[in-house]
C-alpha cells in the first residue's frame, strides 16, 4: 500500500518564503519516497509548492476542493494529478474528504482554516472519531510558528484538562525530513497497518 500524506498548510500568494521552502521540500521527500501527496489543492503558499516539490520528481499528487472553487479550469491545474470535489454549503464534507483520502498528516503553518483542520482532527482522534484512530499527526514547527498551540496545550496539561500527555495528540517535528520519517514510522508501527508493506510499484505515475 502507498501512503497518503496530507500536508495542510497556507493557500495565500502572501505567504514567507520560508515556509514555501519547506513546503517544496516535503514535497520532494514525499515523491523520492514514491508516497502520494494530498492536499487542498490551491495554486499559492504552502498548499501549492508542496504540490509543485512533489511533481518536480514526478510525484502524484490529490487535490480536494469544494465545487464552489471549481472554475476557470481551475480543477485542471497542472499541480494537481487527480481532483476530489467537495459539496455543501459549508467545508466539512471537503475536511471529510481530505481524512478519507489521506493516511496520516503533516501541518505547516497556515491560518484559521489550517488551525482548524489540524485540531479537529487531534480532536477526532482522541475520541477515536472519522477513522483516524491509526493515522499519524505531525506538525511542522518551522521558525517556532506553532509555538503557541505547543504553549496553550500544555497550559491545559498544567491545568489538569487534558485527559493525555501532550505528545499523546500530536508530534512536534522541526524538518521536513523528520516529520515524514515519523509520519512513516508511526504508520507501520501500528498493528493494522502492519500488513500494508510500502509497495513502491503501486505508486500513481
Amino acid at each position: 500500500m502507498t501512503i497518503r500524506v496530507c500536508v495542510y498548510g497556507s493557500s495565500s500568494p502572501k505567504t514567507p518564503k520560508i515556509y514555501e521552502e519547506y513546503a517544496f521540500k516535503l514535497g520532494e521527500l514525499i515523491a523520492d519516497k514514491k508516497l502520494i501527496c494530498v492536499n487542498g489543492a490551491g495554486k499559492f503558499g504552502v498548499m501549492g509548492n508542496v504540490s509543485k516539490g512533489c511533481k518536480s520528481k514526478n510525484g502524484y499528487v490529490i487535490g480536494v476542493m469544494h465545487e464552489l472553487f471549481s472554475v476557470d479550469g481551475i480543477h485542471e491545474s497542472p499541480l494537481v494529478d487527480e481532483f476530489v470535489l467537495s459539496k455543501g454549503n459549508d467545508l466539512n464534507e471537503r475536511k471529510q474528504l481530505l481524512i478519507d483520502h489521506s493516511d496520516c498528516f503533516i501541518a505547516l503553518p497556515g491560518g484559521t482554516g489550517t488551525f482548524e483542520e489540524f485540531w479537529e482532527i487531534v480532536s477526532e482522534k482522541t475520541l477515536n472519531f472519522k477513522g483516524l484512530s491509526n493515522k499519524p499527526i505531525c506538525l511542522l514547527n518551522i521558525n517556532g510558528f506553532y509555538d503557541g498551540f505547543i504553549l496553550q496545550l500544555q497550559r491545559a496539561f498544567d491545568d489538569s484538562l487534558l485527559y493525555h500527555k501532550i505528545d499523546e495528540y500530536f508530534y512536534v517535528a522541526n524538518t521536513p525530513e523528520e516529520a515524514l520519517e515519523w509520519c512513516i514510522d508511526t504508520y507501520y508501527s501500528n498493528d493494522s497497518n502492519k500488513n500494508n508493506k510500502l509497495n513502491t510499484s503501486r505508486v500513481h505515475r
